[in-house]
């Protein structure tokens, strides 16, 4: 197991899978990649509103680096193996593609994240990537 992948989006779910994710990374050398994904705006053109929307994910994307470079901090003792970022899109496809891209042998995650209905079993995004991942999913409750 030589790079994880940790899903994050500030949640309390998403913070106990970076601390599994780093004791797994101690036990087998392995690299992080930390991501979070930002969602765009419905596509709308009137009067300007795409450019507005664009400098809204963008500013978005800013915001989401701000809390990776944070969570990085907390792999202090292993920064150097610890990658982060930023993507733009559908949540559970950026996660499923940045996995594969990073040739991720694991994802470890939270079982809910920040969404509408955090209080499910077992939120719709780890669902997703559960049942469609080509590599191992460790969700962290």
């Amino acid at each position: 197991m030589k790079r994880i992948l940790v899903p994050v989006d500030g949640s309390p779910s998403a913070k106990r899978a970076c601390q599994v994710a780093k004791n797994l990374a101690s036990k087998f050398d392995s690299e992080i990649i930390l991501v979070t994904v930002v969602t765009k705006p419905a596509r709308v053109v009137r009067d300007g509103l795409m450019g507005y929307m664009d400098d809204e994910v963008a500013r978005k994307v800013e915001v989401a680096e701000k809390m990776l470079l944070e969570i990085k901090e907390d792999f202090e003792d292993m920064s150097e193996k610890v990658e982060i970022q930023a993507l733009v899109g559908d949540i559970a496809g950026e996660i499923l593609a940045c996995a594969n891209r990073e040739q991720a042998d694991l994802i470890v995650m939270g079982s809910r994240g920040l969404g509408v209905f955090s209080g499910a079993i077992l939120g719709s995004i780890s669902t997703k990537i559960v049942h469609s991942s080509e590599v191992s999913v460790l969700i962290v409750k």
